[in-house]
């Protein structure tokens, strides 16, 4: 954002102007209200992620190999499950289906991750406390 030079005993600081400008823009672009609540998400951070990881209809382009990215995606999907209701193995398939096809994988990394528990071929949220997030 800014340069420095040094004479003698004075450091002499100068602005970036096109730089400064780029990333006004960019704040400017981020902080809107409206693109956030596109994604029902609070937290910048959090929007930046699934911004990049999610196309205009919702739906997810990639997984992400890291695995803060990764949580803040599985989180996302989540939206719509119910704490406390039961689902089936078909019910959570149809549901990941909505945001990426490989649902194997993302039903697998919700029991990973600590999102929900598995009994007997039924699926469930655990309690938002043990999120990992």
């Amino acid at each position: 954002m800014f340069t420095s030079a040094v004479k003698k005993n004075t450091i002499y600081f100068y602005l970036d102007e096109k730089k400064l400008q780029f990333m006004a823009q960019a704040i400017i672009k981020i902080g809107s209200e409206e693109e956030m609540e596109r994604f029902h998400v609070e937290d910048e951070e959090k929007y930046k992620i699934l911004n990049n990881f999610l196309k205009s209809d919702g739906t997810l382009k990639t997984i992400p190999a890291q695995l803060k990215k990764k949580l803040i995606v599985l989180e996302y999907i989540l939206k719509g499950i119910e704490v406390g209701k039961v689902y089936s193995e078909k019910e959570i398939n149809e549901h990941i289906k909505k945001f990426h096809e490989d649902y194997a994988t993302i039903r697998r990394l919700f029991i990973m991750c600590q999102f929900m528990y598995r009994q007997d071929g039924n699926y469930e949220l655990n309690p938002k406390e043990m999120w990992p997030i």
